[in-house]
């Protein structure tokens, strides 16, 4: 399976607010995802706080494929170019975004993978509190361009707004608290 982490930015030619950007992502976008093929799961990362951001970026979404192949088969798919493409011309400024495939996944800690999630770049899997959800170190393949980003991303599941905070602020790094939504669920996942 490929797993591929994306950090998303506006396209401010065609957005008059975060909440009109959001609306469209959270209501619109799937239905052009689900038909390309090689996609075996896609999650969108909602930020709880819809004004979030690092540096340039306001969201963070989740694609997996059945293979690096199918990847770039799915690329070069016709649900791609006649459906996705276009919407993510219109909903995104794609050169200022972002994304790495994920190399690996180290399973932390088992547990629930419903409620807030906090994904943490940077942040400290040894500061991680006891209790919560599932946690995943999520090993990325390219940095990315935030401020002590480097390659790893601690994913986090908490029961409410306020446990999220707490992880976010003992393990560091730059942390969204989202809503992870699995539009496709992903196998073996998180």
């Amino acid at each position: 399976m490929q797993h591929r982490l994306i950090l998303l930015v506006p396209n401010p030619d065609n957005f008059d607010s975060l909440d009109d950007f959001h609306q469209h992502w959270n209501v619109r976008h799937a239905d052009y995802v689900l038909p390309v093929p090689h996609v075996v799961g896609y999650v969108q990362n909602r930020p709880v706080d819809r004004a979030w951001h690092w540096e340039r970026f306001h969201a963070c979404a989740e694609l997996f494929f059945d293979s690096a192949d199918g990847e770039r088969q799915a690329w070069d798919s016709e649900p791609w170019h006649t459906g996705l493409a276009p919407d993510e011309s219109y909903l995104l400024d794609i050169e200022r975004g972002w994304s790495s495939v994920v190399q690996s996944t180290v399973r932390v800690r088992m547990g629930f993978t419903e409620g807030l999630r906090v994904l943490a770049f940077g942040g400290d899997p040894d500061k991680i509190p006891d209790g919560g959800g599932a946690v995943s170190i999520l090993q990325l393949e390219d940095t990315p361009p935030i401020p002590g980003g480097r390659g790893r991303v601690l994913s986090v599941f908490t029961t409410d707004r306020a446990e999220a905070d707490a992880v976010a602020a003992a393990v560091g790094g730059v942390a969204l608290v989202a809503d992870a939504a699995r539009i496709i669920d992903p196998p073996d996942w998180p």
